[in-house]
């Protein structure tokens, strides 16, 4: 199964430095792309999800060199991913920088934040148990999981209330799937769950075509 690498850095030097860390690692199933920072976060955003990435990488100050492209970028990689991550809860992202300890304070999770200079010289994670890309791809595989998982269970409670066997811990189950799934797929359009409807098969169905539709992109590159 293929995975679609999305690095984000203002300097072209970077984009290949991390396409000889990935070539270096030897992993034929990893597809790297790299992309300069757009000029509105808005933009960054569509380009990630328009391009089906299945993790982003993002360098932290994304405005400090600006050989390579010519207008500001009024943000950081930190506050890119969060914003990713506030349409697609869970959604794989990482920092990497050269300016550790200010990510790292402004970051709400220190486990994304990684140093930049293992790209410059991919041979000092070889004495490593884990090395960064392995992370990055075990990122994926959960996110991946997750989704499969909680669109199963969901079609499977689906089917047993259609049959009349739901009891009010299964309705109550369907609800916390339902949430999961819209939070996992796109938040912008969520429901305040105080106003969903158990009953309210289309939403379901719809929620469930979209876990498909994701889940469907990474068996088509597979």
């Amino acid at each position: 199964m293929k995975y679609r690498v999305l690095f984000i850095d203002e300097e072209k030097d970077y984009h290949d430095y991390f396409e000889d860390y990935i070539e270096y690692q030897k992993i034929s199933d990893i597809e790297p792309i790299v992309a300069y920072p757009k000029q509105s976060l808005q933009e960054m955003i569509d380009l990630v999800f328009d391009i089906s990435a299945d993790v982003v990488v993002s360098d932290y100050r994304l405005n400090d060199i600006r050989l390579d492209i010519k207008h500001n970028v009024p943000y950081d990689g930190l506050e890119l991913i969060e914003n990713i991550t506030k349409i697609r809860a869970g959604f794989p992202c990482f920092v990497m920088t050269a300016f550790d300890t200010d990510a790292v304070e402004n970051s709400h999770d220190v486990n994304i934040v990684y140093d930049k200079s293992v790209l410059l010289n991919p041979g000092l994670e070889d004495t490593k148990a884990v090395k960064f890309v392995t992370k990055v791809l075990k990122q994926v595989d959960h996110y991946r999981k997750m989704l499969d998982e909680a669109e199963k269970e969901l079609c499977e409670l689906i089917e047993k209330r259609h049959l009349g066997k739901a009891t009010t811990d299964d309705e109550g189950r369907i609800t916390e799937l339902d949430e999961l799934l819209e939070r996992a797929i796109d938040q912008r359009g969520g429901i305040p769950s105080e106003l969903k409807q158990l009953s309210n098969q289309n939403r379901l169905a719809e929620l469930i075509r979209k876990a498909d539709e994701i889940l469907g992109k990474y068996e088509a590159i597979s």
